[in-house]
């Protein structure tokens, strides 16, 4: 339709409508702002797997450094105490040894142990160990009263005189039974331990029967066989030895092992527990004064006994308490492989490592403790 202006004298033009042709864009065009976009779409893609798969394998080192370092902690916090308050004790007529360790364990391990690898056996005595409670209408075991030793019988006997008169309280408490961690002793058989005056020597030991004989003065504890074992010890020891029951629960026998499923695990009371994960080896090394020159060197192959021998027996429990230094080697593993890593097991003390790499990142921790509590 024709457009209409007014002109300034008043009179009508008239315009005709106009219209320009529009274009769009060309297929051309698209392909190439498509091609663009692909390019710089696929650059942000990779710029961003590469970050997310950098930032994974670090989150996988981290945690594995965190599992490295926790299993150190636990295992040189029980090394240091290794020994503390067993020195000269025995049981069943053997010593007990503060350390004690398999060495790469075989294939066929009953207890899903790591073949290969290495398990300890630290031992000491707790002494933040619990009271024992009570019982039903038993009264708590660690409420029963040390008793002194008259050593008045002849070594071999299964009867021992003591000082106290097992008629009066709180002595007369030995004859009637106690419990202790939820077990009732109401039928003989106590653990009990036996120390020596100068503190020198004890034994853990069973008391089989306390005996009131009416006289004061000649009273009895008995520690016959029990249980398999030859428990008669008591008249061994000198006069004023002293007899105290004894809790289970404070002597604490702590087994160090890696499990197929690659957890390093704390064994306490015969419960395993998880400790930290993708553990893949333990070695241990021990160090005393071997070569008898009054001086424990740790770079001094003298100094240093071979794992094997104290597997096969052929260190003594007298080598054992000559023990000063115990090195631990930890390996740990990511959880995940990752590709763009290759690493092998390595070797570690008399351990082989593996002869295939695989893509696990790994850490390596070394640590040595020096054992307080043994003497030379």
């Amino acid at each position: 339709m024709p457009t209409q202006f007014i002109s300034a004298s008043g009179s009508a033009i008239t315009k005709p409508f106009t219209c320009k042709a529009s274009y769009g864009f060309t297929l051309l065009e698209i392909l190439v702002a498509l091609a663009i976009s692909g390019i710089i779409l696929t650059g942000i893609l990779y710029v961003f797997d590469t970050s997310n798969k950098s930032y994974i394998i670090q989150e996988d080192v981290a945690r594995m450094q965190q599992n490295v370092r926790i299993a150190k902690y636990y295992i040189e916090k029980d090394l240091r105490m290794a020994g503390y308050g067993i020195r000269g004790m025995a049981f069943d007529g053997s010593l007990i040894d503060a350390i004690f360790f398999e060495n790469n364990l075989a294939d066929d391990d009953p207890d899903n142990r790591l073949p290969g690898t290495d398990s300890i056996t630290i031992t000491y005595m707790d002494d933040d160990a619990s009271g024992c409670g009570t019982g039903g209408t038993l009264i708590a075991c660690d409420a029963l009263p040390q008793l002194l030793l008259k050593a008045q019988m002849p070594a071999g006997s299964a009867e021992a005189d003591i000082q106290e008169d097992l008629g009066v309280s709180p002595f007369s408490d030995w004859r009637f039974g106690c419990s202790c961690n939820g077990i009732d002793y109401d039928s003989f058989g106590y653990p009990a331990i036996i120390t020596s005056p100068d503190g020198s020597q004890s034994d853990l030991v069973f008391i089989t029967q306390a005996q009131d004989t009416g006289g004061g003065t000649e009273d009895k504890v008995q520690n016959h066989p029990y249980n398999g074992f030859e428990n008669k010890v008591l008249n061994t020891y000198p006069t004023n030895s002293t007899i105290n029951f004894f809790n289970p629960n404070s002597l604490l026998g702590i087994r160090y092992f890696v499990d197929t499923e690659n957890y390093l695990r704390r064994e306490k009371n015969g419960t395993a527990f998880k400790v930290a994960e993708n553990i893949e080896d333990i070695q241990v090394a021990f160090y005393g004064d071997y070569n008898n020159d009054d001086t424990v060197n740790i770079t001094d192959t003298g100094d240093r006994y071979k794992e094997v021998n104290l597997v096969s027996g052929v260190m003594s429990s007298a080598d054992k308490a000559k023990i000063r230094y115990a090195r631990v080697t930890i390996v740990g593993r990511t959880a995940r492989e990752h590709n763009g890593i290759a690493s092998k097991r390595p070797t570690v003390e008399d351990h082989a490592g593996a002869t295939q790499p695989d893509y696990y990142s790994r850490r390596v921790l070394s640590f040595t403790v020096k054992i307080r509590n043994l003497d030379l």
